[in-house]
């Protein structure tokens, strides 16, 4: 509880990160006013303003689920919090607000813990590391364009593994960009917007059928028609109606 009681404080901070667009501050100050005087549906209102023009701002998604949490609609609260932690993965206030928000989830279930090594690779690879992935690529290649010049003039020549192992090297950190450049575009994750939402085996088939709870966010796969494969936070898998799911990324689902 206590991060949202921290709210207050985070948007003083960062207030003055709209203090450029004028177009686009007057809604944030009114979204905080209308925040503090617990007037929700009306900071909900000026929030989904800003993401009109900045449809990538965490910080403003950050906010707009507070308001959601705090006007009792989880389901909207966890799909902006995620939203948040899409754009930036390191946004932590945002990560304990929706821990928090998923603990008033009715039945809510389990989380699975992932892999070491899969957790190490989804923060490394996240969106926001495309840009220092692709520096530390070329400043890597720069340095095997001097090495390649030093060697030619140099009598002791370099070590011919050292021009094995930077190539390598220059491969996987390319990989590792062209990885992170590729997850900011694209997320699979998903979020249940309503109390009686149903997996079932198969499209059209509701033997073995399960409830999934509000609010709950889902890994979603593959599409027949108006269904779509989904993993569940326990590693079940199965299908649901596209209808019944609201995508934290919503250009990526058609």
């Amino acid at each position: 509880m206590k991060h949202l009681i921290l709210t207050f404080c985070f948007v003083w901070l960062t207030a003055n990160i709209f203090a450029a667009g004028e177009n686009i501050s007057p809604y944030w100050k009114l979204g905080n006013k209308a925040y503090t005087q617990k007037q929700y549906d009306s900071a909900v209102f000026y929030y989904s303003k800003i993401l009109r023009q900045q449809p990538a701002n965490a910080l403003v998604y950050y906010n707009l689920g507070n308001a959601y949490y705090r006007n009792n609609m989880i389901s909207n609260a966890v799909l902006n919090y995620e939203r948040a932690l899409f754009y930036n993965p390191s946004l932590q206030i945002a990560e304990d607000n929706l821990n928090l928000a998923k603990s008033r989830i009715p039945n809510a279930l389990k989380q699975r813990p992932e892999i070491f090594f899969i957790n190490w690779w989804e923060s490394s690879t996240a969106g926001n590391t495309a840009t220092k992935w692709a520096l530390l690529n070329l400043v890597v290649f720069l340095s095997f364009l001097t090495l390649i010049f030093l060697d030619s003039r140099n009598k002791n020549k370099i070590p011919g593994q050292v021009f094995f192992f930077i190539p390598v090297l220059i491969c996987i950190l390319l990989f590792c960009s062209f990885t992170a450049a590729n997850n900011a575009k694209s997320s699979n994750k998903a979020v249940t917007m309503n109390a009686t939402t149903i997996m079932t085996l198969a499209p059209n088939n509701y033997k073995g059928q399960v409830i999934i709870p509000e609010a709950t966010t889902v890994e979603t796969g593959a599409i027949k028609g108006n269904w779509i494969a989904v993993t569940l936070p326990d590693n079940r898998e199965g299908w649901v109606q596209k209808a019944e799911l609201t995508f934290v990324l919503p250009s990526i689902k058609k």
